[in-house]
């Protein structure tokens, strides 16, 4: 199977093996958090205001209802950003050990909050967190090699859709999991039942990045 490096212009696309690397590399209390954002493809926004209570551990969903920008919680402005989709069992039993052993509870009742309990900064965390991954795992060269001056989260996510559709995931169902919007109104409620093809994506991707996970869980 091969992955494409980089779209058109300055947008990159991390390959799955950057994904895991990634993951490996990063702090321990943040190596949940890279996966979420290579498993679903969500937007890093929607996972900074990602709540505990959004996952549904029996269902084994994540339900996507705000978000953060600039510093503060907002509701997304298209139906299609509220939504509910399938994720592996792999990914699953990560959080669990994460809301066990790691996760800082905040007022807010977000997954993941600043050390003072606020809502994330991407901007900080792509500076202070991903930045030094990437320049350990020298893919900070590969950038500059490419000319592509800043590479953010949303890299994971570039890499999700394109995994996604190199696994013939439908149309119907990438749009849903990435919250895209669509000319026809497809969606009469926030949520929608988890369909095979959904499921299917998420333990197709979470079986990618599971091979790291055996080895720091």
């Amino acid at each position: 199977m091969r992955f494409l490096e980089a779209a058109k212009g300055n947008t990159y696309n991390f390959t799955v093996e950057e994904s895991l690397a990634i993951i490996e590399a990063a702090p321990e209390h943040w190596k949940a958090f890279f996966w979420l954002l290579a498993e679903t493809g969500m937007r890093p926004g929607e996972l900074a205001g990602l709540k505990l209570d959004g996952v549904n551990w029996k269902a084994g969903t994540l339900h996507i209802e705000q978000s953060v920008w600039q510093g503060k919680l907002q509701t997304p402005k298209t139906t299609t950003a509220l939504r509910t989709f399938a994720i592996s069992s792999e990914l699953v039993q990560r959080l669990r050990a994460y809301e066990r052993d790691h996760w800082m509870r905040n007022g807010l009742g977000l997954m993941f909050a600043s050390q003072r309990g606020n809502p994330l900064s991407m901007d900080n965390f792509r500076n202070r967190i991903l930045n030094p991954i990437l320049k350990k795992l020298e893919i900070d060269k590969k950038l500059k090699a490419m000319g592509i001056k800043r590479c953010g989260n949303y890299a994971f996510r570039h890499m999700n859709a394109t995994v996604m559709d190199e696994i013939g995931t439908p149309l119907k169902t990438r749009r849903h999991r990435l919250g895209h919007a669509q000319i026809e109104t497809t969606m009469t409620h926030y949520t929608h039942k988890v369909d095979a093809d959904d499921r299917g994506a998420a333990e197709a991707i979470g079986s990618m990045l599971t091979p790291i996970a055996h080895s720091i869980m």
